[in-house]
């Protein structure tokens, strides 16, 4: 019933209307654009790297103009991110494990194995996973752009240290050095976020901010952010103000799910909507800032079940699948997966990915 209703008997027409013209348009657009390419690059598997380094430059242009920023303002920690290529942290943190996984996944490919430029695509992927990462903790200063990227590099460490135990020489073996070479970037991204820790203590109290966070009814000013501050732990600290919002949303969103099995059908801002219709009606927040979570109070469960599910069925089939692209896909999958748990969605923004 909820799948049904999946794009039927909206709650707000007008807005309905707006999505169709704006948010559904723009996905439309994106799996054309994306059906283009894929068969632009099943003819020449090749090309693939094309779309890599378009993103990259992205990235460097990006690179120039927050290095303008540092240069005008004398930090490194401009917090200008609403000014940049990339607008918001949301977009940046999408496109930043995209390139990654993406990358990633290529050099898994027997694309990359039987190239004759491995050196060459090797520096370029090292450049551009060392340029996600300084730009999460640096320019975007998103600590969940950062997890995220780690993992994917982390799930792209295991197939590479299996090909490694299956091979004799190690010194000769490209899986070895490939991981080598990641293996340095990771030291320097390490380094780097000892040193964003030491800037930002809260990381250090992470498990017992979260621990109050989920606690919404004694510490309830999560509805009226722009009003009242975050809470303060049994020692008087004040926790972090965006681990102690984005945990309670969370919480939250997920206490509404049961109260909205069918939906609102509007994605825009549908955790305020789920919050007009339930105990919380007074609060004024727009997003869980979890993308399943929202698609749940938007679709339905079983809409959003629906969406896991055709994501799961493409994992399943990159996973089963002996092509060249095998790896790719489940790397880029993996990726989405992973972001849309942490990530707002529900602005008219990013659902095209």
């Amino acid at each position: 019933m909820g799948g049904g209703a999946l794009f039927l008997f909206p709650t707000d027409y007008p807005v309905r209307i707006n999505e169709l013209q704006s948010t559904w348009l723009r996905s439309g657009l994106a799996a054309v654009v994306g059906a283009a390419t894929e068969i632009a690059i099943a003819q020449n598997k090749s090309k693939i790297y094309w779309l890599w380094i378009g993103m990259i430059l992205c990235f460097i242009y990006l690179l120039g103009q927050y290095l303008i920023d540092v240069w005008h303002m004398h930090k490194l920690f401009t917090e200008r991110y609403m000014q940049y290529i990339f607008l918001g942290k949301v977009n940046g943190v999408l496109i930043r494990t995209i390139l990654v996984s993406g990358i990633l996944g290529t050099s898994l490919s027997p694309i990359y194995e039987q190239s004759k430029h491995k050196i060459s695509l090797g520096v370029i992927r090292i450049f551009a996973i060392a340029l996600v990462l300084f730009s999460c903790l640096y320019n975007l200063e998103a600590r969940k752009g950062f997890l995220v990227a780690m993992i994917v590099i982390a799930v792209w460490y295991i197939f590479e240290f299996k090909k490694v135990t299956q091979e004799r020489t190690l010194s000769k073996s490209p899986s070895f050095k490939k991981l080598l070479a990641i293996s340095l970037v990771i030291m320097l991204a390490i380094f780097s976020l000892v040193k964003h820790i030491e800037r930002v203590p809260q990381w250090l109290n992470l498990v017992e901010d979260i621990e109050i966070s989920s606690q919404i009814d004694p510490y309830s000013t999560w509805q009226h952010t722009e009003e009242m501050g975050p809470p303060q732990s049994v020692t008087g600290r004040y926790i972090s103000a965006n681990t102690f919002l984005r945990v309670a949303w969370v919480t939250v969103g997920l206490k509404l799910i049961p109260e909205n099995l069918l939906g609102h059908k509007v994605l825009h801002e549908a955790f305020q909507r789920a919050l007009d219709h339930s105990n919380y009606d007074g609060a004024k927040v727009k997003s869980t800032h979890s993308a399943w979570i929202d698609f749940c109070l938007t679709f339905g469960l079983l809409g959003a079940v629906f969406l896991f599910l055709s994501l799961t069925l493409n994992l399943v089939a990159a996973i089963k699948s002996n092509g060249r692209f095998q790896s790719f896909g489940l790397m880029i999958m993996l990726n989405i997966a992973i972001v849309f748990l942490i990530s707002e969605i529900t602005r008219q923004h990013c659902i095209e990915i």
